[in-house]
């Protein structure tokens, strides 16, 4: 292997050979990215927030720092640098939509991912629930909010296109839906009860455009059936 550039990156690599290789002996491998809301998530929401929450997203701070010419300049709101901090959600723009769902929760969303993650963490959790599902909900708003932001960021830097904010929590919207009614429904034949304040927090989160679908309504049976039996964890 050839020498790195730096004295650091040198004694880092020289460590590298004494760590031993993965082995079957040891155990499977652990994917840490996963745990960031268990399986109530999408692999690709909960691994993109994963590398927001260790601030290893590629954002045009880290990248000046590496030396690479490149606008620093928030791409979203133009009005300051671009960093982990300012997407999430220092920026107005992504502030925007992060608390429109939030909102629905806290009367004032967090507006830093470790606020966030600590508010989520912190709310109550009733002694009759061991898997509350405002705090499964709060989480996927997280995940989506998050992935959505760095897609849109991504998007007006490499295609040059650009969405509104009402179309973007219209999509981070359409995620939530066509996750939750993703899951396989129960039989048919078990009962809707719930306790009154998930019910209340789910329609509240599910009532934006103004009015109750049918399509919410059996969205919040297939779900809250779910927590009820435990099929589904936070």
């Amino acid at each position: 292997m050839p020498n790195a550039r730096y004295e650091k990156i040198q004694n880092f690599l020289i460590s590298l050979t004494v760590i031993p290789p993965p082995s079957g002996d040891r155990g499977n491998d652990i994917y840490m990215w996963r745990n960031v809301a268990g399986i109530f998530s999408l692999p690709r929401f909960a691994f993109t927030s994963w590398l927001a929450f260790r601030g290893r997203l590629l954002t045009r701070d880290r990248l000046t720092r590496w030396g690479l010419h490149v606008p620093a300049t928030c791409v979203l709101c133009s009005s300051a640098l671009e960093s982990h901090d300012h997407l999430f959600f220092e920026c107005n723009f992504s502030f925007a939509i992060w608390s429109f769902f939030a909102s629905k929760f806290i009367s004032n969303p967090p507006r830093s991912l470790g606020a966030a993650a600590v508010w989520i963490q912190a709310r109550p959790i009733p002694a009759s629930q061991s898997r509350p599902p405002e705090i499964v909900i709060t989480k996927l708003i997280l995940q989506t909010s998050i992935y959505t932001i760095w897609k849109e960021r991504n998007s007006r830097i490499f295609t040059l296109e650009s969405s509104t904010v009402p179309t973007i929590r219209k999509a981070i919207d359409r995620s939530l839906r066509d996750f939750l009614l993703s899951l396989p429904s129960l039989d048919s034949s078990s009962k809707f009860s719930c306790d009154t304040n998930a019910k209340n927090s789910y329609y509240i989160f599910y009532k934006i455009d103004g009015h109750f679908s049918k399509e919410c309504k059996h969205l919040l049976a297939i779900v809250l059936n779910k927590f009820k039996s435990g099929e589904v964890e936070a």
